[in-house]
């Protein structure tokens, strides 16, 4: 180990830091946003659920509050902090230790509002600012752990480089800047002081030391259960050969104290989740996240790093480097390579084994945001081996990741054009890079065909209309109209339309290529969110009604509050599909929202790109 010089490590440090802070305070500041986009909403309410309850309210099991708190601020569309155990009480569904993380901003922002005419209910604007800034703060001091630690192997540039890469190139800056109180960033800080603490303890034995490994590792498998890899960066730091695996389990015999001393304190600190879980759900182990759980035969290995919906190297491409920098780091730098290798490895396989791999509301793979830590090692490795040309040829890659990021991150909160676990494919390509497209580009959302240009050999082959459908229940006269008197109504809770059908041979023997299904809606009120809104479907079955192709839009990505709008489906005909008829109707899956349809019709057509 050495000491480089730091010139331009500080400098790519001063920029991070300067970097986050405009985009917390000036571009996004989340502690001025409302309902599902304040600071304290989605799973940041879930993890800071305890302190209010626990420090304000005396309320842990009962929770009597959370009606008050849920109908004032909207942290979350629904109460799923929390679900009541077979005993009655309700039990937090997400494990205690970010709540612990967060108790210094917790204080300050009660007392804030103590002392000003703010409500002290734990979710008043004292402690979104208090939390968001506090937040700030960890991420400043994970990035200032990680370049110590860095420049302990690596020389100044390849430290520099990497840090660049995380801070600037990677979807860690998000998470650092932004949606910075969730638990990734703060793990990702208490990686970089884990694997510092670790360092000096093999530098020289203390009590001190070995508590202060324990007590991090316990905080955090107390704030995720699977931070659990984190052991392995004690037992396997500094370890190269397997004759050193050897020495390793002397070292432990020898300094069994401090080991046991380790140990203890990750226990005790564990232990607090069991005592919770008692106390509420009367059971001392409890799985809270219920339906939730892990493939571990099947992990979801393509569709965490290659899909369009939440792939790590689709939305984080720079990363590519940890897979391409894993042979160098296990050639060139053999003291870190079984604590890199482990960690990255088994921390990867867990995250992609989650059943829910796109991890919600996530900017590409959140849940890889506190393994950088680990992969910066590989990052730095890599970058080392550079030479001075070949440097100068990657720095364009590093300067186009790092445009891409910051598309990426305003798009996700102000642009619009990353719809979070909903990506496809057809989306992506035709928005990456643009900051505006047609209203019409959202329908590639829900399909893969849109055709926003000329038509040309159009034959309008059916139509249909609510006046023929007035004794039917499902329409409505008396409450709104699209045109003549009566429109088509569709309850919430998964109601149905009627069915439109068209037989197989309207559409077979024609000459044109598309088909395009049209109808007019209008919302009261439209429906936010997606999973629940209603779908325009086309479906080209069987006689017996078997679906050989299904294919729909949802209506009301379009319709705002009191919209009428007329929307359009288009498909591209294939001589290939054997079938008797199509069939078009609607589905309404919200659970309130009521949506009126009109004026049904289906025309074929030919692409017109002669301009």
């Amino acid at each position: 180990m050495h000491k480089p010089d730091k010139k331009y490590t500080r400098i790519v440090y001063f920029l991070f830091c300067i970097n986050v802070i405009v985009l917390n305070v000036f571009y996004y500041p989340k502690w001025q946003k409302k309902e599902t986009e304040a600071t304290i909403s989605w799973d940041v309410s879930g993890y800071y659920w305890y302190l209010p309850s626990f420090l304000i309210y005396g309320d842990v099991a009962e929770q009597k509050f959370h009606q008050k708190i849920m109908e004032q601020y909207h942290p979350t569309p629904d109460f799923y902090q929390a679900f009541k155990a077979e005993n009655g009480k309700y039990v937090l569904k997400y494990a205690m230790g970010q709540a612990i993380q967060y108790l210094p901003a917790f204080a300050i922002g009660h007392a804030v509002a103590t002392l000003t005419s703010h409500e002290a209910d734990g979710f008043s604007p004292p402690y979104q600012v208090s939390l968001s800034i506090y937040s700030l703060l960890v991420a400043i001091l994970g990035m200032w752990l990680l370049m110590h630690i860095l420049l302990r192997y690596f020389e100044d540039k390849p430290t520099a480089i990497t840090l660049f890469i995380l801070g600037f190139a990677s979807n860690y800056m998000n998470y650092a800047a932004i949606d910075n109180a969730l638990t990734h960033n703060y793990l990702f800080t208490l990686y970089a002081w884990l694997i510092l603490q670790t360092i000096r303890f093999y530098e020289q034995q203390t009590y001190k030391r070995a508590m202060g490994i324990g007590l991090l590792i316990g905080l955090m498998i107390l704030t995720r259960p699977t931070e659990i890899v984190a052991i392995l960066i004690p037992i396997l730091w500094g370890l190269g050969t397997w004759s050193s695996v050897k020495e390793r389990v002397r070292f432990f015999k020898d300094h069994v104290r401090h080991l046991a001393l380790a140990v203890l304190c990750t226990g005790l600190v564990g232990s607090l989740q069991l005592f919770y879980w008692k106390f509420t759900a009367g059971s001392w182990i409890v799985y809270s996240y219920q339906d939730q759980g892990f493939s571990w035969l099947s992990p979801h290995i393509y569709g965490a790093t290659l899909s369009y919906k939440a792939g790590w190297f689709v939305y984080t491409p720079i990363m590519i480097l940890s897979i391409i920098g894993l042979p160098v780091l296990w050639l060139k730098y053999p003291k870190l390579r079984f604590a890199v290798f482990a960690v990255v490895g088994l921390a990867s396989y867990i995250s992609f084994a989650w059943d829910i791999w796109w991890y919600g509301g996530s900017l590409g793979q959140r849940a890889m945001i506190q393994y950088y830590v680990a992969i910066a090692f590989v990052l730095a490795a890599l970058i080392s081996q550079f030479r001075t040309l070949t440097l100068a040829l990657f720095m364009p890659i590093i300067a186009l990741c790092t445009y891409y990021n910051y598309w990426l991150t305003i798009q996700a909160h102000t642009g619009q054009l990353f719809i979070t676990a909903q990506m496809t494919e057809a989306f992506f390509w035709k928005v990456v890079g643009r900051w505006d497209v047609p209203k019409s580009t959202f329908k590639l959302l829900d399909t893969e065909y849109n055709w926003e240009g000329k038509r040309k050999n159009v034959k309008r082959i059916f139509e249909e209309d609510a006046e023929n459908f007035a004794s039917s229940a499902s329409l409505v006269s008396d409450h709104f109209v699209i045109n003549g008197k009566h429109s088509f109504k569709v309850e919430p809770n998964a109601s149905f339309s009627p069915e439109w059908i068209l037989p197989a041979d309207k559409i077979k023997g024609a000459t044109q290529k598309n088909l395009r299904v049209n109808a007019t809606f209008y919302t009261p009120k439209t429906e936010w969110e997606s999973s629940s809104q209603a779908q325009f479907t086309v479906q080209f079955r069987k006689a017996d009604n078997q679906v050989l192709k299904h294919t729909h839009i949802k209506p009301q990505r379009f319709l705002y509050d009191g919209a009428k709008e007329q929307v359009y489906l288009d498909i591209v005909l294939s001589k290939d599909w054997d079938y008797d008829k199509v069939v078009i109707y609607v589905c309404n899956y919200s659970k309130s929202k009521i949506i009126y349809l009109d004026d049904i019709w289906v025309e074929l057509y030919d692409e017109d790109d002669a301009d």
